[in-house]
């Protein structure tokens, strides 16, 4: 199995750290019962474990270099760590006594960050400083959500997402004992005003968009498209999904099935829009990682980790996930390229539950020589919108066969613009759309191992 080389473009631009040189990567870790803190530095290749006790439930985040731990159940705070020396919090506000906080999103606004907390047992979001010197600065206000609460009482504010300049809530439609009725919602907020945006004009009343499923667990954002993997225990088929940000009808669609699959969905992580993980329970119930084809929903094989469950992220060119096999918990790190294993297993007390990576916010640019051939790439059309036709420009860094396929919103195969061998260098395509209806396409490029994108907006 080998991940599409146009996915891994970042790769080839970041430079290898020296030794100890790295940057951090932070995880909670958790048996259900205790909860601790492990850091694993990336240059150095070491694992510090034990360092930091916290609530079972404790999920961390990240904004550069900043380091912050959400406890949710009874604790419900937000603790501030410095990466470095993570065994002592730098500070710890509440953010309401049983509010059960799952997330934090980051907002930079003058002269502070602005942080908002997703209460799960609350109706309420809170909007926070996070650079907050003492708890009297910490809270900045409150966005009322009861208008989305189910049968709980409580919207369950479980994902957020910031893009586009807004902040993006995914609500989920659980309980303990039952699924509630309707399916999970999404929110946009305006973190200019702090007020929910309408997504329904034509609807009475400030509406949000309902979504195609009921229960996302897990989520991701890439190229503008959030991709959710939710499941309803045996109850229906969910699986992944994506939602369009870009589109303002927000399209849906389904990219793989929990039945596709073949188990139970446990989450998913698309680093950029050529391919991504999901990961699902086996008959052992352990979380089975497989990358896919975020476009077409193609599963293209099996990460050489035992479980994925204690979540991923992409650092330094490497995919690093926490496995939370019940014999061997432990970090690995994986070469996307080669499929391999290349650090660990580095084993952890407890199995790791989620992980963040502090370090530089933007990869080292390698600087090209002027003789390098270009890479496989394909460009922005033009014009676009375009009415009917198009230009597509694409570059080859040698001979090859490549395919040109245009693609609707919801991934159904429009036309094919290119098919063939083509020579090193730069190639153009004129797409003449005069037989489609109006819409978004995808446009994929592909040699049969990467793939490159784009869209084109056909307006009539």
């Amino acid at each position: 199995m080998r991940i599409p080389a146009a996915a891994l473009t970042v790769l080839f631009l970041v430079v290898p750290p020296a030794h100890g040189e790295g940057g951090k990567l932070i995880l909670t870790t958790s048996d259900y019962i205790s909860g601790n803190t492990a850091v694993f530095d990336t240059g150095a290749k070491t694992l510090s474990d034990n360092l930091l006790g916290h609530f079972q439930d404790a999920y961390v985040r990240t904004n550069g270099r900043d380091v912050y731990i959400i406890e949710g159940g009874d604790n419900s705070s937000i603790m501030k760590v410095d990466p470095e020396h993570p065994e002592v919090p730098l500070w710890q506000y509440s953010v309401g006594a049983g509010s059960n906080p799952h997330d934090l999103v980051f907002v930079s606004a003058a002269g502070y960050r602005k942080g908002y907390v997703l209460r799960y047992n609350k109706a309420a979001l809170w909007v926070v400083n996070m650079d907050a010197a003492k708890t009297a600065d910490f809270k900045l206000g409150e966005i009322d959500l009861s208008a989305w609460s189910d049968d709980d009482g409580a919207p369950e504010m479980h994902l957020g997402y910031y893009y586009g300049g807004y902040v993006w809530v995914v609500c989920q439609r659980y309980s303990l004992s039952t699924f509630s009725a309707g399916t999970a919602v999404l929110l946009k907020i305006d973190p200019a005003t702090d007020t929910v945006i309408d997504l329904d004009p034509e609807t009475p009343g400030v509406q949000g968009r309902d979504l195609i499923k009921k229960n996302p667990v897990a989520g991701s954002l890439a190229g503008g498209r959030l991709y959710l993997a939710g499941t309803t225990y045996g109850v229906s088929d969910e699986g992944v999904w994506s939602v369009d940000l870009d589109d303002p009808s927000l399209t849906q669609r389904v990219v793989l099935s929990e039945s596709a699959l073949g188990g139970t969905v446990a989450g998913v992580y698309v680093p950029n829009v050529a391919w991504g993980v999901v990961t699902a329970y086996d008959a052992s119930w352990n979380a089975v990682p497989q990358t896919f084809d975020p476009l077409t929903g193609t599963l293209l094989g099996t990460l050489p980790v035992p479980d994925a469950g204690g979540g991923m992220v992409m650092a330094e060119g490497l995919l690093h996930i926490g496995s939370r096999h019940y014999e061997n918990p432990a970090l690995y790190a994986v070469d996307p390229v080669t499929n391999t294993v290349t650090a660990g297993p580095f084993p952890t007390s407890l199995p790791p539950l989620t992980l963040a990576w502090s370090g530089d916010p933007e990869p080292v640019a390698v600087k090209e020589p002027v003789t390098r051939p270009a890479p496989f790439v394909l460009r922005a059309a033009s014009p676009n919108p375009f009415n009917p036709s198009t230009t597509l420009t694409f570059t080859l860094e040698r001979s090859m066969r490549v395919n040109m396929t245009a693609y609707t919103i919801t991934g159904q195969k429009a036309a094919t613009l290119a098919e063939g061998f083509f020579p090193a260098g730069a190639h153009t395509v004129k797409w003449d759309a005069s037989g489609l209806a109006s819409g978004v396409y995808c446009i994929r490029l592909s040699d049969g191992v990467r793939a490159s994108y784009t869209k084109a907006a056909l307006v009539r």
